[in-house]
């Protein structure tokens, strides 16, 4: 008797240790669908795996609170913008997902959006990039030209007359970023 109830009490652990799965531990709840895995992470487990080069960093956040302050590296694609289930559709989803917001609301709804798109490995950061400040991990407000370029490729503005409107506009952003002067245009 005592050696069926140890049997049974090995193989639910390893039930529950294939179950579960490999990748960062947290003791924020996670969700897995058929579609991949998706977890919410404290910040401070979010910062252990942010500086891999092979992940991407997305921040979907508005341009404004993007540029008062960010996770240095970030790519910035606004939940509010219209195009936002185009713009990251494009992201490559053999790659690991680390999305942060303001406080995590938005950022779970991307999230979510995201795993129903395909993507296999997405990561929240559990109170956004207010609980990272929070925990002392830095922020910049620089923007490098990568940064910017992929913030401002849109599919909506590829070519013709929006182009020859907005692409003069964005890169007079791109000198007010960069302490330039402006061009006509």
């Amino acid at each position: 008797m005592n050696q069926l109830i140890g049997n049974i009490w090995c193989m639910a652990c390893i039930i529950s240790l294939v179950s579960t799965g490999c990748g960062p531990t947290s003791k924020e709840a996670s969700t897995e669908q058929s579609t991949g895995f998706a977890m919410d992470l404290s910040a401070e487990d979010f910062s252990r795996y942010t500086t891999d080069s092979t992940c991407i960093l997305l921040d979907v956040r508005t341009h404004e609170e993007f540029q008062s302050g960010h996770i240095p590296g970030a790519l910035m694609i606004d939940y509010y913008d219209e195009d936002f289930a185009d713009r990251i559709s494009t992201l490559d989803k053999a790659k690991t997902i680390y999305i942060y917001c303001r406080s995590g609301g938005r950022s779970g709804r991307a999230m979510k959006m995201m795993q129903q798109q395909g993507f296999d490995r997405l990561y929240n950061l559990d109170g956004g990039i207010k609980a990272w400040t929070e925990a002392g991990r830095a922020v910049s407000s620089q923007i490098s030209n990568e940064q910017l370029q992929r913030a401002c490729r849109k599919p909506s503005i590829g070519s013709g007359r929006l182009q020859r409107r907005v692409v003069p506009t964005l890169q007079n952003a791109a000198a007010h970023f960069k302490g330039g002067r402006p061009t006509n245009g």
